[in-house]
């Protein structure tokens, strides 16, 4: 697994979901006909998701070039783990053993309790055998990849542990090649069970790759609002919310389905506007 490019900009980490929960749940989805639209607690849910996509890309970015700054030598690091503890994060880079039952974490990275953009970076030499969290972490991350398959452009990790313990959720987002364009699509989610060793359930969350601005309505030069159309499925994606936090400038995002529309606010809240027949009548996006 390639070492992790560092992203072109640095984000500050907030966790909020209280606040998200009781956005989504005050925002009232529309009286609709025919298929009805997504509840409260699951809009919160993919929020949720989304919000941790966010703090896990800029965790590992901000990590990676900690790390990089002690010049790791060669064939040290085979890729990274970062896990939440508390409201701050943990990175742990290193090498998985061949039969990736072990992780030989190399640099230990961890973000200050005081300032989330602060990180202290921890030698490990001789590096670390893991048979815990990094290791089933590690094997969750490269079955996805390996099932996931080569691709043309590098494509960054995040595994996330899911709350009840029942398993790792596995994300692969096109990673960002040029400043001031933030990739959308062409990422799939997976589950994987507890030890890492086999896929439940494999959510393939946007077709191509959008590289260029998204259209917009603009008041002079100053972008307001983004739009783009999903055709997967009729429900917000958890990348949909972590691209609009990540993408510069900040501002909400309309995304179309064949069924609905909705709006994700810049944090990440995601409300129904309306059903699409409604909202836009025979009008294209």
């Amino acid at each position: 697994m390639p070492f992790r490019s560092p992203r072109l900009c640095i984000l500050a980490v907030t966790l909020a979901t209280n606040s998200v929960l009781a956005a989504a749940q005050t925002a009232a989805p529309p009286s609709t006909q025919g298929k009805a639209p997504p509840t409260a607690d699951s809009l919160a849910a993919i929020t949720a998701r989304g919000r941790l996509l966010w703090q896990y890309d800029f965790v590992a970015a901000s990590a990676s070039d900690s790390v990089m700054a002690h010049r790791p030598a060669d064939g040290v690091i085979g890729g990274y783990v970062a896990r939440q503890r508390g409201d701050r994060w943990d990175v742990m880079f290193g090498k998985p053993s061949a039969s990736g039952d072990t992780f030989y974490v190399a640099y230990e990275v961890r973000q200050h309790d005081e300032d989330p953009l602060a990180f202290d970076v921890k030698v490990l030499a001789p590096a670390r055998p893991d048979t815990g969290y990094p290791a089933r972490a590690m094997r969750a991350i490269t079955l996805a990849s390996r099932d996931f398959g080569p691709q043309q452009r590098q494509f960054n990790p995040a595994v996330l542990e899911r709350p009840d313990g029942s398993g790792f959720w596995v994300y692969l987002t096109p990673a960002q090649q040029r400043a001031g364009v933030f990739p959308l699509g062409g990422d799939v989610r997976y589950l994987i069970s507890p030890d890492g060793k086999t896929i439940k359930a494999k959510r393939a969350l946007h077709n191509s790759i959008l590289e260029t601005a998204p259209s917009a309505a603009a008041l002079g030069d100053k972008m307001v609002y983004g739009t783009h159309t999903a055709v997967l499925d009729d429900i917000v994606e958890d990348t949909d919310v972590f691209y609009v936090l990540l993408r510069e400038p900040h501002v909400p995002e309309f995304v179309i389905t064949d069924a609905f529309v909705y709006n994700i606010a810049t944090n990440g809240a995601i409300r129904v506007v309306g059903r699409r027949s409604d909202v836009l009548g025979g009008r294209k996006p």
